[in-house]
């Protein structure tokens, strides 16, 4: 546990703004897996607004589970933008 990254590093400036609305919206968003070459997502342009119901379905491998993974921040996108509420995730604190 110790040798893990801080969650906060000094080195980066998060927003310190709560979420608001929780509108979502996925701009262009691609994500690779580490250690892989193929991409999971490519081009993803979904928007969510608040209040709104989505459901996703799909085949076995069609990303599904990357994207609750994005939105969760397990992992970040590796090209494009997930924003909530007009900021790209990556501005919030993990603990957010």
């Amino acid at each position: 546990i110790m040798s893990q990254p801080e969650d906060r590093p000094d080195t980066v400036g998060f927003v310190n703004r709560p979420i608001r609305s929780g509108a979502m919206h996925f701009k262009n968003v691609g994500f690779t897996y580490p250690g892989t070459e193929n991409e999971v997502l490519s081009g993803l342009n979904i928007t969510v607004r608040p209040g709104e119901r989505v459901g996703i379905i799909g085949r076995i491998g069609s990303g599904k589970t990357t994207m609750g993974r994005l939105i969760g921040r397990l992992f970040l996108p590796t090209s494009g933008e997930l924003l909530i509420d007009g900021i790209d995730i990556r501005q919030y604190h993990p603990s957010e």
